[in-house]
């Protein structure tokens, strides 16, 4: 497993982090998870990753089943963020935080680079 990224790819720093955002509000919202926690978001890795971790343990206590969806949505596998957090040493819910962040960033920046080329 690779480390967990700490910072966003100078792309999304730009003109590629309402994209981010979006795409982030929209697998939220197609999994019936608030995306509220959206509107807050900047261009800080760790802020966006404690924002999803945040509205994780709010679903995780109100409808886990919503979670499952959102993993499938964004198509993250739990045991990836077991062995990330124990690899790490931090809690479950914050390396799957990572992981959703980073597989977001992943289809925000394939999305950029075949705009570009005309696909």
């Amino acid at each position: 497993m690779n480390t967990l990224p700490t910072t966003l790819t100078p792309a999304l720093k730009s003109e590629g982090f309402e994209i981010f955002r979006a795409q982030l509000r929209k697998d939220f919202d197609s999994a019936a998870i608030s995306s509220e926690f959206c509107d807050q978001l900047s261009p800080d890795y760790e802020r966006i990753v404690d924002l999803v971790e945040s509205e994780l343990k709010k679903t995780i206590a109100v409808s886990p089943g919503n979670l499952t969806n959102l993993l499938y949505r964004i198509d993250v596998q739990e045991y990836l963020a077991m062995d990330a957090a124990k690899e790490e040493n931090i809690p479950f819910l914050k390396a799957l935080a990572h992981l959703i962040v980073r597989r977001e960033l992943q289809k925000v920046v394939l999305k950029m680079n075949y705009s570009k080329n005309g696909n």
